[in-house]
């Protein structure tokens, strides 16, 4: 599979290096020189001062919002830009592409949160990893940077992507690497715990009698992305049940307490086997939208879920 280039073309920018667009709601304010204060800027609750990189002269950020809030003090955001499909050589057509983007979005998401503490943001030709800081209304405009560079993530995640790639492909950088095993990672547990899952529920079935039913390809599709997206949205509390039970809580148990949780018909993950992390676990598996099984006359087993 050959790797996409990155396209400089795609950024973010307009002529001379700033972005092409800005909010709508943006304000007319601009940065003093010498710096101001914050509180001088003339920003309102709900209105916006959004910079590039070409007004702050930042080397991370290609763009910061400042935000005034009710509070008194002021949201700034950081802006950097990426480009996942180029960086995750995800495969296809344009379409293709988006497809399998967001299909993974989850993963991607939670990753780079818990690696960078990084919103993700759609742009019309790629993404943006959001930062977010607050500071006080006497804050001068030099000090967001500053801030948001040291109150965040935004560094390492600078560094990764751009700090060892001179002469190298825009995917080889180490934050496209670090993400790609994250989802390799992700998708050996979810194969492991949706196997375990489907058993389950098949099992429940025929009172232990295996191989009597076998789950339709439409239902062990279901399986694949509700086991697939509980995974991520677990991730913490499964962690936990995990360092309770000193590492031998595996993803095959996961997929087993899952189905048992979500049927009603046997204890699920609030067994007292998983400390406190157990009943959390169950209530996050009972928010799950209700599912119930059934079996045609083909023993094929079929799992709907109601509206």
């Amino acid at each position: 599979m050959s790797t996409p280039s990155y396209d400089e073309s795609k950024h973010p920018r307009g002529d001379g290096g700033r972005f092409a667009t800005k909010p709508a709601t943006e304000s007319d304010t601009a940065l003093g020189d010498p710096p101001q204060e914050l509180s001088e800027l003339g920003l309102t609750p709900g209105q916006t001062l959004t910079l590039d990189d070409y007004d702050t002269g930042s080397q991370v950020f290609e763009q910061v919002e400042i935000a005034a809030s009710h509070a008194g003090d002021y949201t700034v955001k950081g802006r950097v830009y990426v480009d996942l499909t180029a960086g995750l050589d995800s495969p296809g057509d344009a379409d293709q592409q988006k497809a399998w983007l967001d299909e993974r979005r989850h993963v991607i998401e939670a990753s780079l949160h818990d690696r960078y503490g990084a919103l993700l943001e759609n742009t019309e030709d790629g993404q943006n990893l959001v930062f977010t800081s607050r500071v006080p209304a006497d804050a001068s405009t030099d000090d967001v940077i500053a801030e948001l560079e040291n109150s965040t993530r935004s560094l390492a995640a600078h560094e990764d992507l751009h700090g060892q790639t001179a002469g190298q492909d825009y995917a080889a950088s180490a934050l496209w690497s670090n993400l790609r095993r994250d989802l390799d990672d992700h998708a050996q547990d979810a194969n492991e715990a949706t196997a375990a899952y489907e058993q389950s529920l098949e099992l429940m079935e025929t009172d232990g009698d295996a191989g009597t039913v076998r789950m339709t390809s439409a239902s062990r599709e279901q399986a694949r992305r509700d086991v697939s997206r509980f995974l991520t949205d677990s991730r913490h509390m499964i962690e936990a049940a995990k360092a309770h039970q000193e590492g031998t809580y595996d993803n095959a148990a996961i997929g087993r307490d899952l189905a048992h949780a979500r049927s009603g018909m046997a204890a699920g993950f609030d067994n007292g086997a998983l400390g406190m992390a157990g009943p959390d676990l169950q209530k996050a598996a009972e928010e799950l939208p209700p599912m119930h099984t059934w079996v045609d006359k083909n023993n094929d087993l079929h799992v709907e879920f109601e509206d």
